[in-house]
This record gives C-alpha cells, sequence and structure tokens, in this order.
C-alpha cells in the first residue's frame, strides 16, 4: 500500500464486534451530551451546532450505526502522518465497497479519539500514535439505482 515518503508506519485497529462498537456509541453519546450541556462543545466545534438536538435525542450522528470500523493511526513524528491514513483507508473504502459493503467516513470519529485517552487505549492506539481517519463500513442501508452527478471541480489545464 503506498504512502507517503514511503515510511509505512501505520497501525489499524478493525473493530467488528457488535459489544464494542455498541460500547463506543455509548462513551460517546455520553461525552458528547456533557460537551453540549458545558457548552463546550459549540464553541470548540462550531460546526457542531447544527447538530446539538439530535445530540440531545440520542441519534449516533457519530458512528450512523455502523457495524463496523477501520482506526488509522500513525506516529506522532511520521513525516507524512496526516496523508497516509487517508490514503490507506481510501484504499480499504474502494476494497469495502467492491466487495459490496457500504461505507462512511468517520470525521466526528476522529475528533473524539483524539480528545479521549480512554478511547485511545480502547482501541489500543500504540503509545506515540495519533489517530488519523476512521471508516465506518457494513451492509449498506441504502441502495442507489443510479450514482449521483456532483458538479465537476474546476480544474486548469496548463
Amino acid at each position: 500500500m503506498p504512502t507517503g515518503c514511503n515510511d509505512h508506519q501505520l497501525h489499524f485497529t478493525l473493530v467488528r464486534d457488535a459489544e464494542r462498537m455498541e460500547w463506543f456509541r455509548r462513551e460517546t453519546a455520553k461525552k458528547l451530551r456533557l460537551l453540549v450541556r458545558t457548552g463546550i462543545l459549540q464553541t470548540l466545534y462550531p460546526v457542531f451546532r447544527r447538530y446539538v438536538d439530535e445530540i440531545l435525542r440520542g441519534d449516533d450522528i457519530v458512528f450512523r450505526n455502523a457495524p463496523c470500523m477501520i482506526v488509522a493511526s500513525t506516529p506522532r513524528k511520521a513525516p507524512c502522518k496526516e496523508a497516509d491514513p487517508w490514503i490507506a483507508l481510501s484504499y480499504f473504502d474502494l476494497l469495502a465497497q467492491a466487495n459490496g459493503l457500504g461505507t462512511c467516513w468517520g470525521g466526528f470519529a476522529v475528533h473524539a479519539f483524539k480528545l479521549s485517552r480512554g478511547f485511545q487505549r480502547a482501541l489500543k492506539i500504540p503509545k506515540g500514535h495519533s489517530v488519523g481517519a476512521v471508516l465506518l463500513f457494513g451492509p449498506p442501508a441504502f441502495k442507489y439505482p443510479r450514482v449521483t452527478h456532483p458538479r465537476p471541480m474546476p480544474m486548469d489545464i496548463l
């Protein structure tokens, strides 16, 4: 698998046990409700303001009820620590979808895992590593007869 700087210092944690996934859901929801009640969430992460009602209702905005996830971490001092987890999980994303699985990038989970040493211990993230990317996956909730057609991205050809 390619990595930036040909570094290959990634660590992966695959969570496929339903009870463990439920534990992450429950503990994350508790932490989010506390952050909402104290006002910290809206201050630190203004983008979360639009999710406050869902958080207080107990909706799973972080893991989207996915049965499995894979977490990629790298040493904090790795030369390409930002790119490597994204490169690796992009390959996993393609592989999963090619095999009929649905996927969802877990950006909120990355924030939760970075902020909580307890989550890092539960994920067995090696000491000195930082979580870089999370991909949720499982049987797809929806099957689309047609793919979406987003606007073309701007490109300059020189």
